[in-house]
C-alpha cells in the first residue's frame, strides 16, 4: 500500500495536473490529487488534501506556514501513532485577493533583478 498522503494543490496549477494528463501516445503523462484521491479512499490508505479553488502552484510553498506544518503533524500524529484511517478533504477557497505565483514573483527584487512570467 502507499504511506498515508497529505496533499495541497490548487485547481488551477499550471505546473502539476490537478488530475490527470496524458502525453503523446500515453507513454508519459502527471496525476494529481483530482486522479488519485479515489484510489486512495479504495485502498483504505490514510489522507488529507487540501483542495485549493482558483489557486495555481503557489500552494506547493505552503508547507512554509507554520499552520500548514502544525496540521500535517497533527495528521501524521493520528494516522501513524494513534492508527486512525483519516480520510479528509478540505475545498479551500479565499475571498478576495488569492495568492499566485505571478504576484509572487512580481514582489521579489533579488538584487535589483527584475523577475518575469513567461505567458503572462
Amino acid at each position: 500500500k502507499p504511506c498515508p498522503i497529505l496533499a495541497y494543490h490548487g485547481t488551477e496549477d499550471q505546473l502539476v495536473p490537478y488530475g490527470d494528463m496524458v502525453l503523446g501516445n500515453g507513454a508519459g503523462g502527471g496525476f494529481g490529487p483530482d486522479y488519485f484521491i479515489s484510489q486512495l479512499k479504495q485502498m483504505r490508505v490514510p489522507f488529507l488534501f487540501h483542495s485549493y479553488k482558483d489557486c495555481d502552484h503557489i500552494i506547493a510553498m505552503i508547507h512554509t506556514s507554520k499552520a500548514a506544518r502544525e496540521e500535517m503533524l497533527s495528521a501524521l500524529e493520528k494516522v501513524v501513532d494513534n492508527r486512525v484511517l483519516l480520510t479528509t478533504t478540505v475545498m479551500d477557497e479565499f475571498y478576495g485577493d488569492k495568492p499566485s505565483l505571478a504576484n509572487f514573483f512580481d514582489s521579489l527584487d533579488l538584487l535589483g533583478m527584475e523577475w518575469e512570467m513567461q505567458g503572462r
